[in-house]
């Protein structure tokens, strides 16, 4: 099951992260699209670069544990349906705003999801930027992101 975690703020749709919680253990696994050498990965994420793929993969074993990943999943599948969009091969929640080409158009985001939004902000992923929304993408076996 991967989610597509948090995205920076005021720097729309330039990063997505991937968080792989059953299929490759309790890790997290980055994703980080544009920038290039304009931020690079802090020195805390760098011995995560996974060898033999693009630079902006990242993998950190164990990021997420046990009982992070059981609360996570818990309140993920306790949010009413209407919580949830259907989309093509996927199910997708949407928390914090609606990402827009004029701006985020904010809203409250479930105290549930702080503290992974502070961990994984206070990485340095985003540079000087702070996680503002989360999209949590339900893939059921089968599905998934397309190549």
């Amino acid at each position: 099951i991967y989610r597509t975690l948090l995205m920076p703020d005021a720097v729309y749709f330039q990063f997505k992260l991937f968080a792989c919680v059953r299929s490759v253990g309790h890790s997290f696994r980055f994703f980080r699209m544009g920038f290039g050498d304009e931020i690079p990965w802090p020195e805390s994420v760098r011995p995560y670069v996974v060898p033999n793929a693009p630079e902006t993969f990242v993998y950190i074993p164990d990021f997420i544990d046990a009982y992070t990943e059981a609360d996570l999943l818990r309140n993920i599948y306790s949010v009413p349906e209407c919580c949830w969009q259907r989309l093509g091969n996927r199910r997708l929640q949407i928390w914090g705003g609606t990402p827009h080409v004029k701006g985020m158009i904010a809203e409250e985001i479930p105290k549930w999801l702080h503290s992974l939004m502070d961990r994984v902000s206070d990485l340095g992923v985003f540079g000087p930027y702070r996680a503002n929304h989360v999209l949590i993408n339900e893939y059921k076996p089968g599905q998934g992101i397309m190549p």
